[in-house]
């Protein structure tokens, strides 16, 4: 009788065993939820169909850019960041890698020292008439135009003052005009932002007529109303 409950009872503790052991990779999990596995299988798993079990997940290997062709194989940013049909490539660039020296962005293979709408990262635009120099954008050898400053002719120019270059590369400004905030005016026939004519004695001060303008820009009338 003392056999028998042993041996019932040792059955009983292999049966509990097996209940918690966890399952491998090719096992079916029970219920719903993501699949998952214990990893240690790299190959096909029995419940993810098609897919390859990589570190415990199903994933499928012709388009995951962490596990393309292979489980491991990621893909890198620069030429072939993306997967498509298992190949790390560049799909923007017809699902063909770029070169080594070009990188794939969202409108193609570009190079991003030369490129002055992507230099030194994709979407990265040279503004001011800069180009692109080794990733920077920068003018000539004068290096970066900062503030009001733009690039015309390898110089950094101040398009707000620059009579030669007056808001824009040589818009050159005529007739008495000086370049004001970025425009030609302070002329006797183009006063202020209206272009009006100033009466005889008076100047341009500069954004309206006036009889004594000190210091070119000031207007020193007490009683001058403006044109």
């Amino acid at each position: 009788m003392k056999a028998r409950v042993g041996a019932f009872v040792g059955l009983a503790a292999l049966a509990g065993l097996f209940l918690v052991l966890p399952m491998s990779c090719g096992d079916t999990p029970a219920g719903p939820g993501p699949k998952k596995d214990s990893g240690t299988d790299p190959g096909l798993c029995s419940h993810c169909g098609t897919q390859a079990c990589c570190n415990g997940s199903c994933t499928d290997t012709t388009s995951d850019t962490g596990n393309c062709g292979a489980c491991g194989n990621a893909c890198l940013p620069g030429p072939a960041p993306d997967c498509a049909n298992a190949s790390c490539t560049c799909i923007a660039n017809g699902q063909q890698p770029c070169s080594s020296e070009q990188t794939c962005c969202a409108n193609g293979c570009k190079n991003l020292k030369t490129d002055s709408s992507n230099c030194g990262g994709c979407g990265t635009k040279c503004t001011g008439g800069q180009s692109c120099n080794n990733g920077v954008c920068s003018c000539g050898t004068e290096g970066t135009c900062t503030g009001t400053k733009i690039c015309c002719g390898n110089s950094c120019v101040d398009k707000n003052t620059d009579s030669n270059n007056c808001g824009f590369c040589n818009n050159k400004c005529t007739g008495g005009n000086t370049c004001q905030s970025g425009l030609c005016q302070g002329g006797q026939n183009n006063c202020g932002p209206g272009g009006a004519a100033c009466p005889g004695g008076q100047q341009c001060c500069p954004d309206f007529c006036c009889t004594n303008c000190f210091g070119g820009n000031v207007c020193q009338d007490q009683t001058d109303g403006g044109v």
